[in-house]
């Protein structure tokens, strides 16, 4: 007599595994599931508020009181009904993966390992959509009216002169690193089965499909969470609202902006390629620290371009805020077309550096920090007078392919 494949036991190695798996949610309720830091001038501690399972924690009366000013609603525990669902679900998934674990068929595995992933799933979907109705409830007689904003899931947003930064704490990587350990325990049962000679069982009774099917499914389920936790990404630009991370001056003009994003997801934003090269010349942000980099595609500024890949013009027609004049082109044939219209010399990447040290900018910066402001003439800008001068700074007319870092 042939034994179904969901009625198949796992052996005790894969069930223990699982039953570790199960109990590694109970962490939640040591450490919290995310966190938000506020950064701002007024604020040079900053402020951080910490999402529990079962509460909110950090400075949440203060973050209250800033949250009345631009008519956000209150953030109160015993407002959110998640907060009361949350602790019973992390029970039923613990409970439900210990006794999988006892009774230990490939059916009751996949069942847990079914619930487990749709709690995961349905939870970050419920967060998203808190985060959109917190930032989109506005009340309109609040004293500073302002438009809708959906603050960050993962990395950092700019909202007024507040930097947002949020991540997943050890209680969401308990959650996730439950799911995991529960999904490796189930594949190595499955082939456990498979090397004992019992996958014959599998096919006699046309249900194969229903390992592959739960493995798939619960493969998919680890993907959408990995996908919620992806790595950091350029931030979109606030004209009038971002300011320069190295001049201090507002970013007026995207189509020279550029920014560097850390590996936590913090953005540093620049109003000129130029400042963004002064800044990562002077090391502020160490370079094992830093994620990425970025420039503004000058044809289309909504654009970032990874700043090593990018093509770079330096005008003579045109100017950028700090006067060294450089543009970035996602291709050749771009940076061509502007040079006939604003005329310059093509840069290579890897020349930036020393060109914006030569110009003196850097020096010219620090000493209008000194005196107490930042304007616009930091660098003389190129004129029709400097021709000679851009062809002394160093890289040829015809750069060619931008060089790697």
């Amino acid at each position: 007599m042939r034994v179904k494949a969901r009625t198949r036991k796992l052996g005790w190695l894969a069930r223990v595994l699982i039953a570790v798996a199960a109990a590694v949610p109970l962490l939640t309720f040591l450490f919290p599931l995310w966190t938000y830091a506020f950064d701002a001038p007024q604020y040079p501690e900053g402020l951080m508020m910490e999402i529990w399972v079962h509460k909110l924690g950090g400075r949440v009366d203060l973050i209250n009181g800033l949250n009345h000013y631009v008519g956000f609603m209150r953030l109160e525990a015993a407002d959110f009904w998640e907060l009361k669902v949350l602790p019973a679900a992390v029970i039923v998934t613990v409970v439900g993966g210990l006794l999988a674990a006892v009774v230990g068929t490939v059916r009751a595995v996949r069942w847990w390992l079914i619930w487990y992933g749709l709690f995961a799933v349905l939870g970050m979907a419920d967060f998203y959509r808190w985060l959109y109705k917190f930032g989109n409830t506005v009340d309109p007689m609040a004293a500073i009216t302002m438009e809708g904003y959906t603050p960050p899931m993962l990395g950092t947003s700019q909202f007024m002169n507040f930097y947002i930064t949020a991540w997943p704490s050890w209680g969401a990587a308990a959650l996730a690193g439950g799911m995991i350990l529960g999904l490796a325990a189930f594949l190595f049962g499955l082939w456990r089965l498979r090397a004992r000679g019992r996958q014959a069982d599998v096919r006699a009774t046309g249900r194969a499909g229903d390992a592959r099917a739960t493995t798939t499914a619960a493969l998919l389920v680890v993907a959408l969470l990995l996908s919620a936790c992806s790595a950091p990404k350029p931030a979109t630009l606030v004209i009038g609202g971002d300011t320069c991370a190295f001049c201090g001056m507002m970013v007026s003009d995207p189509r020279f902006a550029a920014q560097v994003v850390t590996k936590t997801g913090k953005t540093y934003m620049f109003d000129a390629i130029e400042c963004f090269i002064g800044f990562l010349a002077e090391d502020t942000v160490p370079a094992d620290q830093i994620h990425s980099t970025w420039v503004a595609n000058f044809d289309q500024p909504d654009q970032w371009l990874p700043a090593a890949e990018a093509y770079y013009l330096q005008a003579i027609d045109l100017h950028s805020p700090m006067g060294a004049n450089l543009m970035a082109f996602r291709t050749q044939a771009a940076l061509d077309t502007a040079k006939a219209e604003v005329r310059g010399m093509q840069r290579r990447y890897a020349d930036l550096p020393a060109l914006v040290i030569e110009t003196g900018l850097i020096e010219r910066v620090h000493a209008k920090h000194e005196a107490g402001g930042m304007h616009s003439d930091a660098m003389h800008p190129v004129g029709e007078t400097d021709v000679d001068a851009l062809d002394s700074m160093g890289a040829p007319h015809d750069a060619g392919q931008p060089d790697q870092p």
